[in-house]
């Protein structure tokens, strides 16, 4: 740095400090004329500018500042600023929510700007409330017809509810519905397990008391890797199995036979019902029309017209031969 930008960025800065923007506008433009886009102050700039109601030349140098660092937590928090103050409500909050995530992966956030992350968080509450109140208005105002599930993506929209996927630690079945909580009346088996459990509660508690404990539900095998599972053979975490690798542990379920017959009577129930993914695919398979069509529906033809054979013969001369037909044609040139 020169002697002459070094002059200017200080008596730039002091003009900051004493809210003198024309002074600090002229010094950080001469300074950025002597450097380049690299190591020019556009922060400070960028203050400058705001100081004098320049918001084009500040969202420009907020712009340059960005380009070099699309994380710096002071350019985003002063462009969401800069964008509350202009009326762009949405650009504001895209600003200020980047800003508000870039601070959580931080370790630590510099003091001067713990205020502009408050306001940034209160103008982010401030705009998704009137957000939903516009989002209600019209709803209620066109007679929008609100179910159970417009309602719950309305919920997930406005962050009031999370989205719950599927997590699998080893097995993902697709197609299986993404909820949170399914409705009691969707079992119909549910009754049943209900009626028997002061039955399968004795049957708990006689067991405890004479075990003590359960084997580890995470148990370590001779056949396989040590697992780095927290749990591994710890019996504080266990299981006495019914079922074990699809098997009924006789020893087991003669000590409860009330729970044994609860649960294989849920699963009969579950048994006899017909798949919906199944009978979805074999309705769409009989309806299919090559199912259609193997059923003797057959399309018909076009007749063959003088132009259609020879269409024919010359694509047929097109396909490349096998090696077998090569031969026979060879054989039948030489003939």
């Amino acid at each position: 740095m020169t002697p002459d930008a070094e002059r200017l960025a200080r008596e730039g800065v002091e003009a900051l400090r004493r809210s003198d923007g024309a002074t600090a506008r002229s010094r950080f433009e001469a300074f950025a004329a002597l450097s380049n886009d690299a190591d020019t102050p556009w922060l400070m700039l960028a203050q400058a500018y705001r100081l004098t109601g320049d918001h084009e030349a500040e969202a420009n140098a907020l712009q340059k500042q960005l380009a070099n660092e699309p994380r710096n937590l002071a350019a985003l928090l002063l462009m969401g600023e800069l964008k509350i103050r202009t009326g762009d409500d949405r650009a504001a909050s895209s600003f200020c929510q980047t800003g508000l995530n870039v601070a959580a992966m931080m370790a630590e956030t510099p003091a001067s700007l713990h205020p502009m992350l408050q306001n940034a968080q209160a103008f982010l509450q401030s705009s998704t409330a009137k957000f939903e109140s516009h989002l209600i208005d019209h709803i209620d105002k066109y007679g929008a017809v609100t179910s159970s599930r417009v309602s719950h993506a309305l919920d997930l929209l406005l962050g009031k509810k999370e989205l719950y996927v599927q997590q699998p630690s080893s097995f993902y079945f697709p197609g299986l519905p993404q909820r949170q909580f399914y409705e009691r009346h969707e079992f119909d088996w549910l009754a049943e397990i209900e009626a028997a459990v002061p039955a399968m509660q004795d049957e708990l508690q006689a067991i405890i008391a004479a075990d003590q404990e359960f084997s580890p539900y995470v148990a370590s095998s001779p056949d396989r890797p040590f697992s780095s599972n927290p749990l591994r053979d710890d019996p504080s975490w266990g299981a006495f199995y019914f079922w074990q690798n699809g098997k009924l542990i006789t020893e087991n379920a003669a000590r409860a036979p009330a729970t044994v017959k609860a649960l294989e009577a849920a699963a009969n129930i579950q048994h006899r019902k017909k798949p919906t993914e199944y009978t979805a695919r074999r309705l769409r398979l009989v309806g299919s029309p090559r199912r259609a069509r193997a059923r003797g529906s057959r399309r018909r033809r076009a007749p063959r017209t003088p132009a259609r054979r020879h269409r024919r013969r010359t694509s047929r001369a097109r396909r490349p031969r096998s090696r077998a037909r090569v031969r026979r044609a060879s054989r039948r040139a030489h003939s």
